[in-house]
């Protein structure tokens, strides 16, 4: 045999040789795998914090300039015919602070002249709610966001176009804590959230200091204005801003709205009692118990698609926290979610 012939056979491979080598690099693969897709998952978690950040920031300047925090919605009274005197939705938080996220150009879309829900002729209004805004967009998401048009929506002034399409989003301003019902208990009852502004008497009348920084604001029956700093005496440190809520699958309807002001769709409340509104699924959350009230809390819930889901809130001190999703809901999570009960939260939640 040649010295040539001798050197060809030195180097080849065997089929066992190579079999090795590919389950050596499926192994450092799976082994990789994890890592890279945990070092992805924590880059997208950064990016919705840092936008919950944004969020409370806008705010606190509106805040600056006006004296009082955007209001949850405005269930206020039309100025002009055919609106005249009759209660319908106009502004809301995500529309308010739009300029204060250099979006301008979006902003000038909206004419608070008109009710939230109506079709305006010039078409702005529809421009406006169909407008992808990535800054209320969470990238731990991973459903598509398109328009979708909401389930339900405002009566009053009978300006309400349901089927009108919306753009869909990951964020909510906290409206408060309730028991989500008039019985202030977890019975049965009347409908009371504080982002609906037909239902704030009964609950002023509870314990005014329940409202959230993002209340509806209104004066129907009694008087709910937008929120000033010095009436968070619970702490600013302590109060909830803005938190996430995404559903995995089904109920599209039911998703965040960002420019819809009617009621819970771009607000949550923190139900007292019903851990069940921390399901990242709208139709699970529907179906487990307690039931009160139907799926009516689940509407105004929180959740998250991180990895192992953990929510993000921020706070009305600027900061962002992570809450986990077995936070008590009897006491630590409605102390956060009120601006003036006189709870006193400290440590770890």
């Amino acid at each position: 045999m040649d010295r040539k012939h001798r050197f060809a056979q030195v180097r080849a491979f065997t089929l066992v040789e190579l079999l090795v080598v590919i389950a050596i690099i499926g192994v450092l693969v799976a082994l990789l795998l994890p890592a890279v897709q945990s070092a992805r998952e924590a880059a997208r978690r950064m990016g919705c914090t840092n936008k919950l950040k944004q969020l409370a920031l806008a705010a606190h300047n509106v805040h600056d300039i006006s004296g009082r925090f955007p209001a949850g919605n405005a269930y206020r009274k039309g100025t002009k015919a055919p609106w005249v005197d009759k209660y319908d939705y106009y502004e809301t938080w995500a529309i308010t602070i739009l300029p204060y996220l250099e979006q301008q150009a979006i902003y000038q879309l909206y004419d608070p002249t008109n009710p939230n829900a109506f079709n305006d002729p010039t078409g702005n209004m529809t421009r406006l709610r169909t407008s992808k805004m990535n800054i209320y967009i969470c990238p731990s998401d991973p459903n598509r966001f398109v328009e979708s048009s909401p389930a339900s929506g405002p009566g009053g002034s009978g300006t309400s176009l349901v089927a009108a399409p919306h753009m869909q989003a990951s964020f909510r301003g906290c409206a408060g804590s309730s028991w989500g019902n008039q019985s202030f208990s977890l019975a049965a009852g009347s409908d009371a959230n504080w982002d609906d502004g037909t239902q704030i008497k009964p609950l002023m009348n509870w314990n005014s200091g329940m409202r959230g920084v993002f209340s509806s604001a209104t004066d129907n029956g009694a008087t709910t204005a937008p929120c000033r700093t010095a009436e968070i005496t619970d702490g600013t440190a302590n109060t909830l801003m803005f938190g996430e809520y995404a559903t995995s699958k089904g109920s599209l309807n039911r998703r965040t709205l960002w420019a819809y002001a009617y009621t819970s769709y771009n607000l949550s409340d923190v139900t007292i009692g019903q851990s069940r509104t921390l399901i990242a699924d709208f139709d699970v959350c529907a179906a487990t118990p307690p039931t009160t009230n139907g799926n009516n809390q689940c509407k105004r819930g929180w959740g998250s698609l991180h990895a192992g889901g953990t929510l993000n809130f921020a706070f009305c001190d600027g900061s962002v926290r992570t809450v986990p999703k077995n936070v008590d809901m009897n006491v630590v999570l409605p102390a956060l979610g009120s601006i003036g009960n006189g709870e006193t939260i400290q440590g770890e939640f």
